[in-house]
């Protein structure tokens, strides 16, 4: 048996960088491949004695559909920058520092940012459509978070204990919920810190992981020393955490980074079960639960999701063109989702509320890169599972205006009408965080909704709970009594700190669900109150004097500002030329009441021009 310092062979001295550097290995350069026939590369790393080895690797390509076996990685890419070098079929390429880690880590797998040359446009706009099949037929994927401190195991000692409490949940429901106080640390201690610590690694809020985890057969997580934790043993912890109550107590004495970690969370299961639909996904379904994440390049919004549509038709693959530039890739995706039949879901996604202060674009054209600009909230028809019907049940009527030879055009005309007018409005109702950090925003809208007279509800104060709910009382837990529990919200907002904190046990079921769910459709609006009598949940940039508008064939209703050139056409009709400022919610009106009144010759059409 060799001695330990038999080890020390020519062979086993470290080949790090300053090995590299002395051996002067050239520039790795790419060789074309051919996407067409379904074919892509493959990175083979090959083992290291040292972690401080030089990551060395070789290319070698495969066909998709043909059996190619192979893994995927997948790492958040970084702001670094190509500061690092690995060695690549014996040949320099620079690469990102956390690819370097994550490779090291694994020293097997494959990274996208080496199979895709990144520099040629051409292959990335051939490769992109790919990734679904790509994905789907990797055997599994390394998810790679990054570095981490040896205290984490705090963090998971607590993410398996939650764990366990999940699985028992269904088999003894009582007994769970009756221990889970006393084995569960105070909301305080320094485990649940270690604990959220985990979700707040950048790789939950990028956009390119998402077609690699939804996509994928199964996935390994590795958080710096901790490896291959299993991804639905974290999603059965997760649950637990949120749906226990847990979440509502702990999130209070944690800043706004550990509540957005969370939530990226939540949405990427929401993702995998959108892409994985048996009825296949749309652009627009995926579009949806996919805008709250964080892209380096703005159209990566489009191109980054685009491998979990369905079925990609060749318009699609048409706009993967890193020659457009933002603004048009937006335009032009907007054109193909309006003339697909689904406008209302287009207008749901835009207006004022989502631009910037000097938007390039027409107002009905979503901005998909406005989390970057503000609070970017929800649509409106995302947050209950029933429908809103307020442009009753005919199809809508809209057409883009195109000019000849037009290619962005900036008109969208639609038939609707408008007769409601903005009169009161609240503070922004933003809530950083989690629902109880500002909870003067909140009742920022009570104060608003005291002092408003001659409201069109025979009980107000209902109708006003009801508004900040969007009329959504909840299926599992309902909000039940409505009134009773809706007032000891706002007891608890008014002193939510000091009385959230000290709280022993759980809340009641039916409170918490009335605060989580009238936090989330307030989060970046305002309350408002119209000519008409009306209460509503507008934009945050709506202003007084702004119409509310209700287009034949949508969900929801929109605040529009109306322009100068709007006039009256010899048929009767009003044409109005607005801009959008965004989706909102008027309570007693989201059934179609408008509509009928118009079908029945109470309300005149109007043609609005949105632009």
């Amino acid at each position: 048996m060799p001695s330990q310092s038999s080890r020390a062979t020519t062979e086993e001295v470290p080949h790090d960088v300053a090995w590299m550097q002395e051996k002067g290995f050239p520039q790795h350069v790419y060789h074309g491949i051919d996407s067409s026939a379904g074919e892509i590369r493959l990175l083979k790393v090959k083992k290291a004695v040292f972690r401080s080895d030089v990551v060395q690797c070789e290319i070698i390509t495969g066909f998709l559909g043909k059996g190619t076996g192979f893994q995927a990685l997948s790492y958040c890419w970084g702001s670094g920058g190509l500061t690092e070098v690995l060695l690549c079929d014996g040949r320099r390429h620079p690469v990102t520092p956390s690819l370097v880690t994550a490779l090291k880590a694994y020293r097997e797998g494959t990274g996208d940012a080496i199979s895709i040359d990144q520099a040629n446009k051409l292959e990335l706009r051939e490769q992109i459509p790919l990734m679904r099949q790509i994905y789907t037929e990797a055997a599994g994927v390394f998810i790679h978070l990054g570095e981490a401190k040896r205290s984490w195991f705090q963090g998971l000692e607590l993410m398996f204990l939650l764990y366990i409490l999940q699985k028992h949940l269904n088999e003894a429901e009582d007994v769970v919920k009756a221990i889970m106080y006393d084995i569960l640390p105070e909301p305080k201690h320094p485990s649940w810190t270690h604990f959220l610590e985990f979700f707040s690694s950048p790789w939950f809020r990028r956009t390119w992981i998402l077609q690699e985890i939804a996509l994928s057969k199964s996935a390994k997580v590795c958080n710096g020393h901790f490896r291959a934790i299993d991804w639905n043993f974290i999603e059965t912890a997760a649950d637990f955490f949120e749906e226990s109550g847990i979440a509502l107590r702990v999130m209070t004495n944690y800043e706004n980074r550990s509540s957005k970690g969370i939530r990226a969370f939540r949405r990427i299961t929401r993702v995998k079960d959108i892409a994985r639909s048996p009825n296949g996904t749309s652009l627009i379904r995926v579009l949806d639960v996919t805008h709250h994440f964080e892209v380096s390049d703005p159209r990566d919004k489009i191109f980054g999701v685009l491998g979990m549509v369905s079925e990609l038709p060749e318009t699609l693959r048409s706009l993967i063109d890193y020659g457009l530039g933002t603004s048009q890739v937006y335009h032009l995706v907007a054109i193909y989702l309006i003339k697909l039949g689904t406008p209302g879901r287009v207008l749901d996604h835009a207006g004022l509320q989502r631009q910037s202060q000097a938007p390039d674009i027409p107002s009905w054209v979503p901005n998909w890169d406005s989390d970057t600009i503000q609070s970017n909230n929800q649509p409106l028809t995302l947050y209950r599972p029933m429908p809103f019907n307020a442009g009753g049940k005919r199809e809508g009527l809209f057409h883009i205006i195109e000019g000849e030879g037009e290619v962005y055009p900036q008109e969208l005309a639609g038939r609707g009408l408008y007769h409601h007018t903005i009169t009161r409005l609240s503070d922004i109702l933003s809530i950083s965080g989690q629902p109880l950090d500002r909870p003067h925003r909140i009742l920022a809208a009570r104060d608003c909704f005291e002092i408003c007279r001659g409201l069109a509800y025979r009980n107000a104060e209902e109708a006003f709970a009801l508004t900040l709910l969007v009329n959504y009382l909840g299926e599992t837990t309902p909000i039940e009594p409505l009134m009773p529990t809706f007032r000891t919200v706002m007891d608890l907002l008014d002193k939510a700190e000091e009385k959230i904190k000290t709280t022993k046990g759980p809340i009641r079921g039916e409170v918490k669900a009335c605060i989580m769910q009238m936090a989330w459709p307030i989060d970046g609006r305002r309350f408002a109150t119209t000519d008409t009598g009306y209460m509503a949940l507008v934009a945050d940039r709506t202003e007084v004097g702004d119409a509310v508008a209700f287009f034949q064939g949508t969900s929801v209703p929109y605040t529009i500002r109306p322009q100068w050139n709007s006039k009256r056409l010899e048929h009767g009709r009003d044409e109005i030329h607005a801009k959008l400022v965004g989706d909102c919610y008027v309570h007693g009106m989201m059934q179609g009441e408008a509509i009928a009144e118009a079908i029945r010759g109470r309300k005149e059409w109007s043609t609005i021009i949105l632009d």
